[in-house]
């Protein structure tokens, strides 16, 4: 850390100053609506597979085998050519999330100031993302920025929401595989 008479860089961090309630709600957001795509790798895996079985341990894996799993389903035939590309499509951007997610679930959210802490403000918030290397001197240290995270919230939502429409309408199209389930 710097010093403030030396002209600058990082002062620190702040625990729960009073203006983190914005900063929280997005991140508990983004977390939730990521949940609800977990839920749909896994809507998405038992529909896919022919097999009970087959479909339990499949649910079981870490998010990054699920999406390779479905996609392999999907480049197998398991649905029609035309809708195959655009479920595929929609999984690549979830895996495409999937590091963010990771990032925000298990670093810390952090608030600071240039200078002299204060009762203003932070200078900057956001999730500290030590895989950029993040040096306590830079202006905003490694952060995902809370405009990210906005934008990731929205779009976990569209994601798991356009996700389960498809679904649906295959479903109501009698259009996914035909199970060996009891």
């Amino acid at each position: 850390m710097t010093n403030a008479s030396d002209g600058g860089g990082f002062q620190g961090y702040a625990n729960d100053p009073p203006h983190s309630a914005h900063l929280a709600h997005m991140i508990g957001g983004f977390l939730v609506n990521f949940g609800g795509l977990e839920l749909a790798a896994g809507a998405w895996l038992r529909a896919l597979t022919t097999d009970e079985v087959a479909a339990l341990a499949l649910i079981n894996l870490p998010l990054k085998q699920k999406i390779l799993v479905i996609c392999s389903l999907l480049d197998a035939g398991r649905i029609p050519q035309p809708h195959c590309h655009k479920v595929k499509k929609l999984w690549m951007e979830v895996d495409s999330q999937r590091e963010l997610r990771n990032h925000v679930a298990h670093n810390p959210v952090v608030f600071g100031w240039h200078g002299q802490e204060r009762d203003g403000p932070p200078d900057f918030a956001g999730v500290l993302d030590r895989r950029k290397g993040s040096k306590a001197n830079k202006p905003n240290p490694g952060l995902i920025s809370s405009r990210n995270l906005s934008v990731s919230l929205d779009q976990a939502a569209h994601l798991a929401r356009a996700l389960y429409e498809l679904a649906e309408m295959l479903e109501a199209e009698s259009l996914l595989p035909v199970t060996t389930r009891e």
